[in-house]
């Protein structure tokens, strides 16, 4: 039997879904051209600069990107407006 009743796998169920359709469906590459891309299914929608060196990490939740470069630095990142913060 499983322990956890709940079959939704998010572990915040309470979690309000993102109200913005338009970052349905995307996912986001880090690359070492020191550059990172916002994608869907029909291709790039954005590319992100500012990075000295290569993006070695990144993470996305809602409405905010945050990435790690080898140039030591951490940016955050608006999604929707490609804007570093």
């Amino acid at each position: 039997p499983n322990p956890n009743p709940n079959p939704n796998p998010d572990p915040d169920p309470n979690a309000e879904p993102d109200p913005n359709p338009d970052l349905e469906d995307v996912f986001v590459s880090g690359s070492y051209d020191r550059t990172l891309k916002i994608w869907d299914l029909g291709g790039c929608r954005s590319t992100l600069r500012g990075h000295t060196d290569w993006v070695s990490c990144l993470a996305m939740r809602r409405r905010v990107i945050v990435s790690g470069a080898y140039d030591a630095t951490i940016r955050v990142w608006n999604a929707l407006s490609g804007e570093c913060l």
